[in-house]
């Protein structure tokens, strides 16, 4: 991106992305004079109108609304050409009700009505979520079993916004970091499932006086290499293998102490390197979150493999990002394998995504804390009198949450 005026932060560089041009798609239809203003990790946002066409990830599509972005405030979108919010119904913003899953599944939950006759859709609203260190999957319509060392195990969330579940027990080489005051009572605090999120995320205080330590604090002093960290999720207990929560590049752990003012835990990259974890949204008011230990020797779908390609692969070369077209398409348990990419500075992943006929390409990152599609567009050929505010203006009337 550009550097902003007097040198400071830079700025998003709108011709460093590809741009979905409405005039271009014979099945582009224009919610009327309908805007959007989405909020992305707390200080993006992207800005625009609303658009409906038909979007296909792996082999599904579907006629859906979603956000035609005209400016963004971040540099950190350029090269990116837009983002796919992957969370629940409840989080989405209300010019854009239906989540990209919900749009594509047969059952929609009640959204957007029925499902016109040409769409192919998902029989079932699951997708299952697991990392490597190069690359990650995306699998559409439930998981694949070869993935995981053992069957999933399956907790609700504690939200409809998020996905977040109960966590009542971590420990490090045998030690208890949440160490609670109150042992007659059950304890938890809410661990949220965050694709944005690199580390292993816990808290740094005393939750409130309910335990004696702060956690954070305690595992800095009892650090060593080599050791596992335990997490009882719901009950359920599962290992974060040293290799996934050390960073050999950096030499140092891949640990970080709560936001001010989060008394949880986020469980980022680390995690879903550890961990198969499959989104069960079957249900959209009482989700599941399905959690299995990743099987090591099962290898994510590659870009141009012809057993199970479903999305192409990203790479990311100095030039920038290119992409792989599909070859010969085959699928295994109806589970579409979408191959994910990794931007190399912080744990962001990519998918590729087209959108209109004919198809226009998009890479997009993944987020499982929003829950919007959007991609950034050109202005419809008649677009009369859209008034798009700019993201200056947005931020300058303060904003609500993650959106």
């Amino acid at each position: 991106g550009g550097v902003g005026k007097g040198g400071g932060k830079p700025v998003f560089d709108i011709e460093s992305v590809r741009r979905f041009s409405p005039g271009q798609s014979l099945s582009f239809a224009r919610e009327l004079f309908a805007t959007f203003a989405l909020s992305y990790a707390d200080t993006s946002l992207l800005t625009g109108y609303v658009g409906r066409d038909i979007v296909q990830l792996g082999r599904y599509h579907a006629m859906t609304r979603f956000g035609c972005a005209l400016d963004c405030n971040d540099a950190s979108f350029d090269g990116v050409d837009g983002i796919l919010g992957m969370g629940l119904p409840d989080a989405a913003i209300p010019g854009i009700p239906t989540p990209l899953i919900f749009a594509l599944s047969s059952d929609r939950g009640g959204l957007e009505g029925a499902n016109y006759i040409n769409e192919r859709v998902m029989h079932q609203r699951k997708f299952a979520f697991l990392s490597t260190a190069e690359s990650g999957e995306i699998q559409l319509g439930g998981y694949d079993r070869a993935s995981t060392n053992a069957d999933m195990v399956y907790v609700p969330t504690t939200s409809t916004t998020e996905y977040s579940v109960n966590v009542q027990s971590l420990t490090f080489g045998g030690i208890e970091l949440l160490n609670w005051r109150d042992q007659k009572h059950p304890n938890a605090i809410p661990a949220i499932l965050d694709t944005g999120t690199t580390c292993l995320v816990i808290p740094d205080s005393y939750l409130g006086g309910r335990v004696t330590d702060k956690p954070f604090s305690k595992f800095q002093s009892i650090m060593t290499k080599g050791m596992s960290f335990y997490i009882t999720i719901d009950g359920h207990l599962f290992e974060i293998p040293f290799q996934f929560w050390w960073q050999k590049i950096n030499n140092a752990p891949c640990v970080m102490a709560s936001p001010q003012g989060y008394d949880g835990v986020l469980l980022g990259d680390v995690v879903f390197q550890s961990l198969v974890v499959e989104f069960d949204l079957t249900k959209p008011h009482k989700p599941l979150v399905g959690i299995a230990p990743r099987n090591p020797l099962y290898a994510p779908v590659r870009p141009g493999t012809q057993d199970a390609l479903k999305i192409p692969m990203i790479k990311r070369s100095a030039q920038g990002v290119y992409v792989e077209e599909p070859h010969a398409q085959k699928y295994r348990d109806g589970v579409d394998h979408v191959p994910v990419t990794m931007n190399r500075l912080r744990t962001q992943y990519f998918v590729n995504v087209s959108v209109g006929s004919p198809p226009q390409h998009f890479t997009v990152l993944v987020d499982t804390g929003s829950s919007t599609f959007a991609i950034f567009a050109r202005l419809p050929p008649k677009q009369g009198n859209i008034n798009v505010p700019r993201t200056e203006e947005v931020h300058s009337r303060g904003k609500r949450g993650r959106g």
